[in-house]
């Protein structure tokens, strides 16, 4: 095209939008193969992405205050956090027996030391019939992403109702379940 215009000759428009037009669609052909399936073929060396999709069955620990008497509790409880992954995006919800949450932001990030991390924020919703001392709330979870001999995550969350605690990684099934009933029944390596 260059030469046709210093030169004077013609150029024919159409050859040109059809061939960005060609070029475009390959290059999201190819961006969109690659976020969705061919980056979880490539070493997490080389994508800085650990494969965290499907369910996991997870130990929570609760450090709590009493609403009413104000007494420091302590609680256990198994969750299911079920994660959604592509390159370039990562959501999570979580499966617990009253309620269930999901993330209004999360990230994958490399650490200095080259392990990873996974954080993001979550709003929580307890079921109809647990509200009643059970209301909504926000909070944040940052887990570190251990994966030798096999992945597992574990570290600290924290709410707006000022609780906090822990959550352990203890198995993961690579499917995703909607329910915590579906969850609690199936298989987890």
């Amino acid at each position: 095209m260059f030469a046709a215009v210093v030169f004077g000759a013609s150029v024919d428009e159409s050859w040109i939008l059809k061939t960005l037009g060609g070029v475009t669609t390959a290059v999201v052909v190819v961006w969109t193969a690659f976020d969705l399936w061919f980056w979880r073929l490539l070493p997490t060396r080389l994508t800085k992405r650990p494969r965290l999709w499907g369910t996991w069955k997870a130990e929570m620990e609760s450090h709590w205050s009493h609403p009413a008497t104000r007494e420091q509790r302590v609680s256990t409880k198994t969750i299911y956090l079920v994660i959604s992954q592509t390159y370039s995006k990562i959501t999570l919800t979580g499966r617990f027996d009253i309620s269930d949450s999901w993330t209004l932001s999360a990230a994958v990030s490399e650490r200095d030391d080259g392990g990873f991390e996974l954080a993001y924020t979550y709003r929580n919703e307890a079921h109809a019939t647990q509200r009643q001392h059970n209301p909504p709330h926000r909070g944040s979870v940052v887990l570190g992403v251990s994966t030798t001999p096999r992945t597992r995550l574990e570290g600290d969350y924290w709410t707006d109702r000022l609780s906090t605690g822990r959550i352990k990684t203890l198995g993961r099934s690579k499917k995703r379940y909607g329910s915590y009933a579906d969850a609690a029944a199936g298989n987890y390596s």
